[in-house]
């Protein structure tokens, strides 16, 4: 009785995994004010921004801003997420201490908050000063004051999370939206802006968006194996 061993190969299809890590944005984003507070206006410890993360699922994109801030604080309130379809463009180099609504990104859409709606077009901007009295980070924009075109809806959650590279839990507002239904091509780059309606800390910054949105995360032997060909062996008895 001999046996032979008989190798063959099968090609495996997969598509290209996106990547499962989100996208990361650490504050280094100070913008404009005339008190020469620096990065944080006031008590850091009810206004900071840590960070954002960005995380893609399909053409799904859920920003989580990671703070020290609940809403209510010091009697102000969580701002809108302000969204561009074109890229991130500040007003100098970071930190982007002469950054304002004058000089800055101009802002192509917005995430209202209080609504869960997004708007495009020509909507108007409230600024921090004319929203809240008192110290805050002047001429900085913080809500949608009214008008614009609906975009889209999306939802608003809050919590907590724990984050690794700071060993800290955080106060978290997440949003959650279709981002391809914005008008935002694949591939491109989509800025991003979040802060409360103080402006005592503000956070910008831009997360590509994926090239292939409807690739499907796979996993990681999945992936090993997609990457290339499965060998196999069969024992034939004569």
């Amino acid at each position: 009785m001999k046996k032979k061993i008989v190798f063959g190969v099968v090609a495996l299809a997969f598509s290209a995994a996106a990547s499962a890590a989100p996208i990361r944005i650490d504050d280094n984003y100070v913008g404009a004010n005339s008190h020469s507070s620096g990065d944080v206006i006031g008590d850091a410890t009810q206004f900071q921004i840590s960070h954002m993360n960005v995380d893609y699922t399909g053409t799904q994109a859920t920003v989580t801003v990671f703070s020290n801030y609940h809403d209510g604080a010091a009697g102000t309130n969580f701002g809108d997420l302000f969204i561009s379809s074109n890229g991130w463009h500040p007003f100098g180099a970071a930190p982007y201490a002469a950054d304002d609504a004058g000089n800055g990104e101009a802002w192509e859409l917005v995430f209202d908050t209080s609504e869960g709606k997004i708007y495009g077009g020509n909507f108007s901007i409230l600024l921090a000063e004319n929203v809240v009295s008192g110290t805050v980070r002047d001429g900085q924009e913080v809500l949608r004051g009214g008008g614009g075109t609906l975009k889209g809806t999306g939802s608003v959650t809050t919590g907590s999370a724990f984050d690794a590279a700071t060993n800290k839990t955080w106060n978290t507002v997440a949003y959650t939206f279709d981002w391809a239904a914005l008008g935002i091509v694949p591939g491109d780059d989509m800025g991003l802006r979040w802060e409360m309606t103080c402006a005592n800390d503000v956070i910008e910054g831009v997360a590509p968006t994926p090239v292939r949105p409807n690739d499907v995360p796979l996993p990681g032997s999945a992936l090993l194996m997609g990457a290339g060909l499965l060998a196999w062996r069969r024992t034939v008895r004569k």
